[in-house]
């Protein structure tokens, strides 16, 4: 979780960096998240602007994904709160970034960076919260399985994992974590 004090001066940026991560195992990511802001001085033109940014070489140069702008009318955003604004579980975002297709497959070096940029003369809180990287559970097309099925999902201690076959064969699934390792691995059955 991450919340940003509305006291944050006028042309302040504040950044938070990830760990360096390993995509060379994951499939069809995305880095999914929660956020809740609003304006406070709507007498100005000026805004607060939020962004998620990656890098694959070591911070170097950075690759915008994601902007959203901390102004009235913006899709998401809170609206104008006149004094210190604290969101309602219904008032988070939920956000989906999908990095597929923008030069992270079989990435090695992998940041990422969030980004507030005070605009304004007069920031309001801001809050992120339930940050996550995902990839995307697939099955190869020619892999001859119906009624796939995972479930809880996402897990905590326990999962089942359900599907049929159109003819007899071995099978093995593996678990995988976010960094491509397996962390379980059943018997070929």
């Amino acid at each position: 979780s991450v919340y940003i004090d509305e006291s944050v001066s006028r042309g302040s940026i504040v950044e938070l960096y990830s760990p360096t991560y390993n995509f060379s195992a994951m499939p069809n990511l995305a880095l999914t998240l929660k956020w809740a802001g609003a304006e406070r001085d709507t007498n100005t033109t000026d805004y607060d602007i939020f962004s998620v940014q990656f890098s694959t070489n070591c911070g170097l140069t950075w690759t915008p994904r994601v902007t959203r702008n901390i102004k009235s009318g913006t899709t998401g955003l809170s609206g104008f709160v006149n004094g210190s604004f604290v969101p309602t579980p219904s008032q988070f975002k939920q956000e989906v970034v999908p990095l597929a297709g923008v030069g992270l497959t079989n990435a090695t070096n992998v940041l990422f960076k969030l980004k507030f940029t005070a605009e304004s003369g007069k920031s309001n809180n801001f809050y992120v919260d339930d940050i996550n990287l995902t990839s995307s559970t697939f099955i190869k097309e020619d892999d001859p399985v119906l009624n796939f099925s995972i479930y809880p999902n996402p897990a905590k201690d326990n999962l089942l994992v359900t599907f049929d076959l159109l003819e007899e064969k071995l099978v093995e699934v593996q678990l995988k974590d976010v960094l491509g390792r397996t962390v379980k691995q059943s018997a070929k059955e």
